[in-house]
């Protein structure tokens, strides 16, 4: 690989790291559970707030009657609050699964590599 080519994609060094760990079955496994994850959540997310965007332009006598005789919450308040909890929940689920399971795997990959690396050279 040339100089120009290196300086455009990278050092050879990130190169040849990322090259290896393209073709590291752990890491592959792991990616494809990511993507599994991540859209699995962000359905979690859309659904629900589409749903109550679609509630407020269709259904707005609904939303905004309150919720008991007399009270000022209304259930559009209610849903919204739960649109907010539900994404703060499934941002928490993403973030655990990260640091347990995403994390380890990658600093296990980090420290295989550089010991192989120093071993090497």
């Amino acid at each position: 690989m040339s100089d120009q080519k290196a300086d455009e994609y990278g050092s050879a060094a990130q190169q040849q790291y990322l090259q290896k760990l393209s073709v590291d079955r752990e890491f592959k496994r792991l990616c494809g559970l990511r993507l599994k994850w991540s859209l699995l959540l962000s359905l979690a997310i859309a659904i629900p707030y589409g749903l109550y965007i679609l509630l407020t332009a269709f259904s707005d006598p609904v939303i905004s009657q309150p919720v008991s005789d007399g009270g000022i919450v209304t259930w559009g308040m209610v849903l919204v609050f739960l649109v907010i909890i539900n994404g703060m929940i499934c941002a928490g689920i993403y973030t655990w699964w990260a640091n347990t399971k995403f994390d380890p795997v990658r600093k296990k990959f980090l420290q295989e590599h550089a010991a192989g690396e120093k071993a090497d050279g």
